[in-house]
Order: C-alpha cells, then sequence, then structure tokens
C-alpha cells in the first residue's frame, strides 16, 4: 500500500526529479506571455494575439501539472506490515543488489540506498531507498534525482521493487533465495538462447535497423565523394557503429543455431 511517507528531495534533486514538467510549462508560459502583453500595454498599431496560442498553451500546462502530480507520487514509500530482523534485512539487501547489479551507497541495519546501473544501451540509474521499522517495511524506485538522466521509468523500478520484496518475503518464508536467484538467471539464459530469432517482430527490427545501417553507410559515402578527404572521419565513425551493430546480431544469429544443433543431435 502506497504510505504517507516520501523521499526527501534535497536541492538540485527537486529540478532533476520534477524536470520532466518543466518543459510544457516552460511553454505554456512563453505562449501565454504575448496576452498578457497585450492586455497590460494595449497598442491599436499592434495586431490581437491570436486566441488559439493561449488555448494551446493552456493544454501544455494542464500537461505540466499531470506530469508533475505524476513525479510527485512517485516520492511516496510502499509499505508493507512485516516483522524483520536486522539479520534478515541485511540477507535480502545483499542478494537484491547482486541481482540488480546494484551498488550501496547506504547499509544500515534498519535502511538502505540502493543505486541500480543502466543497461548497455539505455542511460537509466534508479536509487532505491529502503527501511524499516518493528512492523513494517518501506520501499520507494525513482530514476535518480541525483543526476540529469530519465525523470522516470515504470518498468524499471517497479522491477526493483518487485526483486527486493520477492527475496524479502522468500526469506521471511525460509527458502534459499541465494539459490532461486541462480535457478532465475539459468532459466532465463536458456530461454533468451531457445526464443525464436524469426518472429515477425524480430524480422521486422532486423529490417529497419540493417535497412539504417545500409542508409548511413551510403550516407558516409556521400560525405566522402562531395567532399573528399574530409568525409573520411564521417563514413569511418558510421562504418564501426553499423557494422559493430550487424556484427553482434549475427553472432547472436549464429550462436543460436549453433545450440539447436548440439541440442537436435
Amino acid at each position: 500500500m502506497k504510505s504517507s511517507k516520501r523521499v526527501e528531495l534535497k536541492g538540485m534533486e527537486w529540478v532533476n526529479h520534477f524536470r520532466i514538467a518543466v518543459f510544457p510549462l516552460l511553454v505554456a508560459i512563453l505562449g501565454v506571455l504575448p496576452h498578457l502583453e497585450s492586455m497590460v500595454f494595449p497598442s491599436p498599431t499592434i495586431a490581437p494575439v491570436d486566441s488559439s496560442s493561449f488555448y494551446c498553451s493552456g493544454l501544455l500546462f494542464l500537461l505540466a501539472l499531470l506530469l508533475a502530480w505524476v513525479c510527485w507520487q512517485r516520492l511516496f514509500y510502499h509499505s508493507y506490515a512485516a516483522q524483520i530482523s536486522d539479520e534478515q534485512f541485511q540477507r535480502a539487501l545483499e542478494i537484491s543488489a547482486q541481482e540488480l547489479h546494484a551498488s550501496a551507497d547506504l547499509m544500515a541495519p534498519n535502511q538502505a540506498r540502493l543505486y541500480r546501473g543502466p543497461l548497455p544501451y539505455d542511460s537509466q540509474y534508479e536509487r532505491m531507498d529502503i527501511f524499516k521499522t518493528a512492523e513494517r517495511l518501506y520501499i520507494n524506485s525513482i530514476n535518480d534525482p541525483e543526476m540529469m538522466r530519465k525523470s522516470f521509468s515504470v518498468k524499471r523500478n517497479q522491477e526493483n521493487v518487485d526483486v527486493f520484496l520477492r527475496n524479502m518475503a522468500g526469506i521471511l518464508k525460509g527458502e534459499e533465495v541465494e539459490q532461486q536467484w541462480v535457478d532465475r538467471q539459468e532459466a532465463e539464459e536458456e530461454a533468451f538462447w531457445d526464443e525464436s530469432e524469426w518472429t515477425a517482430s524480430k524480422i521486422g527490427m532486423r529490417i529497419i535497423g540493417y535497412g539504417l545501417s545500409l542508409l548511413f553507410v551510403g550516407l558516409g559515402a556521400f560525405a566522402i565523394w562531395s567532399g573528399g578527404i574530409e568525409g573520411i572521419p564521417i563514413f569511418a565513425v558510421i562504418a564501426v557503429i553499423c557494422s559493430f551493430y550487424i556484427r553482434q546480431d549475427l553472432k547472436i544469429l549464429w550462436e543460436k543455431r549453433k545450440r539447436k544443433q548440439s541440442k537436435g543431435s
């Protein structure tokens, strides 16, 4: 359940956390300024301002309020009734940090702060704040407000909360959560290698990816043709990026083919 307690932000953390609402708010203000100017300083020589921009500014202002409300709601802790010992709490923190590849900035007997880094193709960092009392457990996960990154992401933050709660529940039940984590890792890896690479969505992604790669390489070649030697660095960068993408994709396809053949034999 949602608790009345919330994560405390400091200084620029407020700006970073709420910045997704700042842009539509600024645009709305800029749209309203001409109307205010015409009202405060009316002039017969200046054409009246189109009212459509005023209504658009109003919609953007409502959007900014909605986004700010969402960001505000994400600061509140989720609370669960549970009697947890310090040892059980620390064990759940350690196994969850390993599973999420997170680092601990604070690890006290009754509270902790974990930072989860990004995936190779992303730039998202999350911060988990967790603490317990004698009767309750409190947990919150938001995009790291200490960094100018993405403002929020439902999927990864929910995953952080789910992983810790699952491990904590397993420990309270007396289960071997460490072995369960190893088993999940093996099952996920096995599922990845068994998953077909020739579904409609993946074929579509390859058509787009390979098509864009060829387009960018062609643009790089055109840069050399039109700009001479000055276009070589551009072509080199584009070629390296595209070749890396294609090489990694072909490597996965080849490895899956090998595994499938070895299972068949």
